[in-house]
């Protein structure tokens, strides 16, 4: 069935569907906020999901078979731990599985740049109930956020990792800190609204797996898989945004002409070409763009593009063996550098660095990247953010820390905090 619908009905069901999809166990929404991404390869605004546990088909990803149905779900970041012989029993309060996909009694697609809605499902709903769902006033305790690990702490790391770096045990290494909070009660979906608000995305995402929630405003692709044709867009390269257009543009031609931001750019840059190698045609891995400067919100990001042709009768989970998690997110070489993640980081990323997407009836799929993002279960009533950002040799320690600050910024703001106690 499709439904056409004005401008402010569309935005009035956008506001209104994290609000509403909070009744069902499991629900999920993926926004792209009408933001371009890099090389526009973009197919729907939002893909709206829910179910109740009847719909649920598989919690593990090793068992991916997606019968030619829609799928939503998510990987956590330590999914694929097992293949690169990383055994870690480091602690996470966020409750969310390893993996977790399930098929949507109800779902809803909007194609770019469209206005028609696609509605799928069994469930007897619709549209016009949704945009009447009680506009819930409920608002957040008061978040006290605490970093995980010290100001001071986090520049000794910032430096041991530099010294494994000039031994020669890897090149580039993601390191992530988290800021936390104990018995806080917040409300979800206002939480995910007004984090769109601040800083709309264009790989945006809700999802709620029984009492955890999701709060993603991510400008981060991990895949996509149209046809045969996958591509990748790994973000390496972070700078605020200028307080008026000329400041502006001086900081865009800033991050585009860094050689330390270009130099994390094009590491990850080889490394997912060598991903993508190992499920392609020969000969057809390709880089669309390199050092693609874009704007969002609060920052300027430094993208660039892979593509490649698949080999035929690829599953997403030999795709996926290959390629997850991002290397925008590990660093390089992936191996060496994920094992030493295990060793310094004091706690599980959990969904943090993992991915959220859909794969739909044509088993075709896109995957975000985790990152812009807030976790909060609801059974412990712990909420979580984590930031983080690639150390190379030439990394100075205290910028890097004000870089994740800035990172952090958006989710501090949509949980009215300050920045936390460190």
């Amino acid at each position: 069935m499709k439904i056409q619908l004005t401008p402010t009905e569309l935005e009035s069901l956008t506001h209104a569907l994290p609000l509403w999809s909070m009744q069902f166990d499991y629900a999920c929404i993926l926004n792209s906020n009408h933001c371009a991404s890099a090389c526009d390869y973009d197919t729907y605004e939002i893909i709206a999901g829910v179910a109740n546990k009847g719909a649920v088909t598989y919690s593990e990803s090793n068992t991916l078979n997606f019968n030619n149905k829609w799928q939503l779900g998510y990987l956590g970041y330590e999914n694929r731990n097992h293949l690169h012989g990383i055994i870690s029993n480091k602690p996470t309060k966020s409750g969310f599985d390893s993996s977790f996909f399930f098929e949507p009694e109800f779902l809803i697609a909007i194609k770019k740049g469209s206005s028609e809605v696609e509605v799928h499902g069994n469930l007897e709903l619709s549209i016009q109930e949704i945009m009447s769902y009680p506009k819930d006033s409920n608002t957040n305790t008061e978040v006290k956020l605490t970093a995980r690990v010290t100001r001071e702490n986090y520049i000794d790391t910032i430096e041991q990792i530099k010294e494994n770096i000039i031994k020669g045990t890897f090149y580039e290494l993601n390191y992530c800190m988290e800021f936390y909070q104990d018995e806080i009660e917040i409300n979800p979906g206002l939480v995910f609204n007004k984090l769109l608000s601040i800083s709309p995305t264009p790989f945006a995402s809700f999802f709620k797996h029984n009492q955890q929630f999701l709060m993603c405003a991510s400008p981060e692709r991990f895949i996509k898989k149209t046809s045969r044709i996958i591509i990748s867009q790994p973000i390496k390269g972070t700078i605020k945004r200028g307080k008026n257009k000329d400041d502006d543009e001086a900081l865009k031609t800033k991050l585009k002409q860094s050689d330390k931001e270009r130099a994390e750019n094009i590491m990850i840059v080889d490394l997912m070409r060598n991903d993508l190698a190992q499920c392609a045609l020969t000969g057809t891995v390709r880089v669309d763009e390199l050092f693609g400067v874009y704007t969002f919100a609060t920052v300027h990001q430094l993208i660039s593009t892979v593509s490649a042709t698949l080999v035929p009768e690829i599953s997403l989970l030999e795709i996926l063996d290959h390629t997850f998690p991002m290397g925008s997110m590990t660093g390089a070489p992936k191996r060496e550098v994920m094992h030493f993640i295990a060793q310094i980081e004091p706690t599980a990323r959990g969904l943090f660095s993992g991915s959220v997407g859909y794969v739909n009836p044509n088993n075709d799929f896109d995957f975000n990247v985790v990152i812009r993002s807030i976790t909060y279960n609801q059974d412990n009533r712990y909420l979580s953010c984590h930031v983080g950002s690639a150390i190379t040799y030439d990394a100075d320690a205290a910028a890097e820390y004000e870089e994740c600050l800035l990172k952090a910024e958006t989710m501090f703001k949509a949980l009215d905090t300050h920045t936390p106690n460190r």
